[in-house]
């Protein structure tokens, strides 16, 4: 059943997503693969970009930005990381959500189209899979193309470590941001079986081939490997938001919210967001910037400029 790939990509896997967010997701792909309906019409499609001008500052909804006819570097692209994250298309249909690997094909072609003077990162996620969100994060920070995100209205756990990416991050009034920590799940389903009159036997060689199965409870040292993963894991977030932040992997502990949520006066406070802005706010600070040439510089060419003795 297809479910089945959904779950092995869940359980005993490390996700950097709040831990509400990925009970539901258990919950719902469990019912599904025992053959629940559900909406199936809710398909993970292409991110959809909307550009808008600088001069007019109209909002059009493009599909293709070559299709738009415009002044260099003339245009703000608005680009939607929304519900849960997963490195391919798998997210469930309930729950909608976005492939990290599509988005981050749609960014690398905006980052190719001299048209796109700034990207608009608007995100509203509960955050999700490790697999592709290190991968895209990196891929945001070496972007030549200035990037913003918002949080609107949440942006947690893997969609905080691509958002902290940009070169600027601000949140909504109402937006909370953080669970900054990696999450994961094991079920035993032995005590049922027994219930039930059912006996599974595993045979694996080596037997770390099928450690960790949910046939039998989790034994000590499986538990142990688990925890160690998740620590290293967790470990790779904590330093990447720090550096993205420009402060210590100690603060980001201290101040970040402790693997919490943060409200975004209190993001902003401890130096998580650069600030509070509507979405409107940003699009018209983004125009104006566009509107100044001579400001077009952005962080990673004021990072060639640092390593390269003020050469850039």
């Amino acid at each position: 059943m297809k479910y089945h790939a959904i779950l092995s990509a869940i359980y005993r896997q490390p996700h950097m997503i709040r831990p509400e967010k990925l009970q539901e997701i258990c919950e719902l792909v469990a019912l599904r693969s025992e053959g629940e309906p559900g909406d199936e019409k809710r398909a993970v499609n292409r991110p959809t970009t909307n550009f808008v001008a600088v001069a007019s500052g109209n909002t059009m909804r493009e599909i293709d930005s070559a299709a738009a006819s415009g002044p260099p570097a003339g245009y703000v692209a608005i680009v939607p990381l929304f519900g849960t994250m997963m490195q391919h298309s798998m997210v469930t249909a309930g729950s909608g959500g976005t492939s990290t690997e599509r988005l981050g094909a749609e960014l690398s072609r905006l980052d190719a189209d001299p048209q796109i003077g700034s990207i608009l990162l608007e995100i509203h996620s509960p955050g999700g899979q490790v697999y592709g969100a290190f991968e895209l994060a990196d891929q945001i920070s070496a972007m030549q193309t200035r990037t913003v995100a918002l949080a609107n209205s949440e942006m947690a756990s893997a969609a905080l470590l691509v958002g902290t990416a940009a070169d600027a991050v601000y949140a909504t009034t109402s937006a909370s941001v953080g669970s900054i920590g990696v999450v994961t799940v094991h079920t035993d389903v032995s005590q049922a079986e027994q219930a039930a009159g059912v006996i599974t036997t595993v045979v694996a060689a080596p037997p770390a081939k099928a450690a960790g199965h949910p046939y039998a409870p989790l034994p000590e040292d499986v538990l142990l490997e688990m925890e160690m993963d998740i620590e290293d894991t967790y470990l790779r977030f904590r330093d990447a938001v720090a550096a993205h932040r420009g402060v210590s992997s100690e603060a980001v502990e201290a101040d970040f919210g402790g693997g919490r949520m943060l409200r975004a006066d209190q993001a902003a406070d401890v130096g998580l967001v650069d600030g509070i802005q509507t979405k409107v706010q940003l699009i018209e600070a983004e125009r104006q910037r566009l509107s100044r040439p001579t400001r077009q510089s952005n962080r990673n060419k004021l990072k060639l400029s640092a390593a390269t003795g003020g050469v850039a």
